[in-house]
């Protein structure tokens, strides 16, 4: 009598191994196609946010030139522009763009031109901004003191034996150590020191004006670079823990800057001839006209139609028949203009 075996089990150890092999080819297969999933979600989110964005943007133009291009007689303020007329509304027919569940639009409207401009103002409307006061008594070259009339926007740790931060009057900057009762002690230190006397009454402010107002530019440097974002005066400090702007002061004074004034550059005036050698520590000009340069005009030194150096006006006084000119800070460069060809021009 012939006998059969026992089965083995080998053809279900087979079909577990197939079956285990397609779990593993399908499983980074599902993962893949989940992550894709979500990716393609992602990307149209971000589509709609875009469009919503660009659509809200176009709804605020379009009631901007609505209120630019009234005919006469229909503004009710001609003169000026309303708070109701800069609102924009996104109530839309048949499309609900409020729900903060869903799409949420809006638009807002903001006088850039009545803003101060990063890219053009000179330090003391920007220190006005900061913190500033004026002289109550007026002060002499060198002097460890001030008495302002108003002491308490100047920040302070409390401690007269650290440097609290920067003040400046007209073109000296000084460090400060303590603030109390309207005095402001000074603690002068190196070139950091009041180099001449001021009178009653001058402007006071924070000192770190100064780095804002000079980042755009290094005396003796050829570069120019513009505040792309006013979220950039927060590097205008090289990271100096005295120069460095608090959150709560930038909350303060966010509202009432800008860095566009809708050029894409500077726009240089008209150049004054400068005659003969340019030397590194010269810092006045004089001209017999005064087209353009005033207190806080930023300048280029140009030659060849490329510019040396850039500086900024600090006074204009006139001597003689001529107006002088003078910068606050060494040109530092060196330039010799010889003939037509080669004359150097100081451009507004």
């Amino acid at each position: 009598m012939k006998r059969h075996s026992a089965p083995s089990g080998v053809a279900l150890i087979m079909a577990v191994s197939v079956l285990a092999a397609l779990v593993a080819i399908s499983v980074p297969f599902l993962l893949s196609m989940i992550l894709h999933g979500r990716t393609a979600r992602v990307d149209l989110n971000a589509a709609q946010a875009q469009a919503g964005a660009d659509g809200a943007l176009s709804r605020g133009m379009a009631h901007l030139y609505r209120n630019l291009l009234k005919s006469k007689g229909y503004d009710p303020s001609p003169d000026l522009d309303t708070p109701d007329e800069l609102f924009v509304s996104m109530a839309l027919p048949n499309l609900d763009v409020q729900n903060p569940y869903g799409e949420l639009w809006s638009c807002r409207i903001e006088d850039e031109q009545g803003k101060i401009n990063l890219n053009s103002a000179p330090p003391n409307l920007i220190g006005n901004l900061l913190a500033s006061s004026t002289l109550a008594e007026s002060v002499q070259k060198g002097a460890t003191g001030l008495l302002v009339n108003d002491s308490n926007a100047f920040p302070t740790d409390g401690d007269p034996e650290t440097i609290d931060g920067f003040v400046r009057i007209d073109g000296d900057v000084v460090p400060y150590c303590h603030v109390s009762g309207g005095t402001v002690r000074l603690k002068p230190q190196g070139d950091y020191v009041l180099y001449r006397n001021h009178r009653k009454g001058a402007l006071v402010y924070d000192g770190r004006a100064s780095w804002i107002a000079d980042y755009k530019f290094r005396p003796g440097s050829r570069v120019f670079r513009p505040f792309r974002s006013i979220y950039e005066i927060k590097m205008a400090g090289g990271g100096h823990p005295l120069l460095a702007i608090r959150a709560d002061e930038f909350a303060q004074v966010e509202p009432f800057i800008t860095a566009h004034s809708g050029r894409d550059g500077p726009m240089w005036g008209k150049a004054e001839v400068c005659r003969g050698t340019i030397d590194a520590t010269r810092r006045g000009f004089a001209f017999k006209d005064n087209r353009g340069f005033g207190p806080g005009t930023i300048v280029r030194l140009a030659q060849h139609g490329s510019a040396l150096t850039h500086g900024r006006v600090e006074r204009v006084f006139t001597r003689f028949d001529r107006t002088v000119i003078v910068l606050e800070h060494e040109v530092g460069v060196t330039a010799v203009g010889s003939g037509t060809e080669n004359e150097i021009f100081l451009e507004p």
